[in-house]
């Protein structure tokens, strides 16, 4: 009981509603960066279409440009929410370095056990694109 009064005697609420204002910030800010790569893929996606003589959009062109474009979104927004997660945590005050060392351990292992899936998906991509 007495770690757990000495815990609470330690918090201040100053302390607490200026880390919550950092977080919302933090929050607003990568939401902000989603919203502006989400605009600049789908420009790229309206970029990569083709156009055949006629001024039509050829069919091929688009379900390629789609299906490059839906892949790149979503990697990015996994790659932006899960910095926001980290930059989060670690204004919350818990140490980011230990999960980012096991992340790169489990990336490792995954690599190791699915080569022929990885050099598949990879393969598939450059013939899309």
């Amino acid at each position: 009981m007495e770690l757990l009064d000495h815990f609470l005697e330690a918090i201040t609420w100053e302390s607490v509603f200026i880390t919550i204002a950092k977080v919302v910030v933090i929050l607003l800010l990568f939401w902000v960066a989603s919203f502006i790569a989400k605009l600049a893929l789908n420009r790229l996606e309206q970029h990569l279409v083709v156009t055949d003589q006629g001024g039509q959009v050829a069919g091929e062109s688009a379900k390629r440009a789609e299906t490059l474009v839906g892949l790149l979104r979503q990697g990015v927004l996994i790659v932006l929410w899960a910095l926001a997660v980290l930059v989060v945590l670690q204004q919350v005050g818990v140490h980011v370095g230990p999960i980012l060392a096991s992340a790169g351990v489990l990336g490792l292992a995954v690599g190791f056990g699915a080569q022929n899936l990885v050099r598949d998906i990879i393969s598939g991509f450059f013939i899309i694109l």
